[in-house]
């Protein structure tokens, strides 16, 4: 449920003078990553490369201003599960 509801927030967020969507939709993109991504350490992974795929994400001009916020989450969080990373492939340096 929370993440199709971040969804359909980035999706249909506009603001006009975008500067407060831009903190919302920041934080809206952050969360999803997160969300998608799973528990700590990747949690953390995915807020960080969120903010890297979205300096390099821009949508288009007629678009909301949270679409390509949103296109950035869906990579980032995406790209911190993906199988392959031999970090996480042993044991849990983090493990108590």
């Amino acid at each position: 449920m929370n993440v199709a509801a971040l969804v359909g927030l980035l999706r249909d967020l506009d603001v006009e003078n975008d500067y407060p969507g831009f903190v919302v939709d920041e934080l809206l993109g952050r969360e999803l990553a997160a969300m998608l991504a799973g528990d700590q350490p990747l949690r953390l992974l995915a807020e960080a490369t969120f903010h890297v795929a979205d300096v390099r994400t821009h949508g288009d001009e007629d678009g909301a201003a949270g679409a390509d916020d949103l296109d950035a989450a869906l990579a980032a969080g995406a790209q911190t599960r993906l199988p392959g990373w031999p970090w996480t492939a042993g044991p849990s340096p983090f493990s108590v």
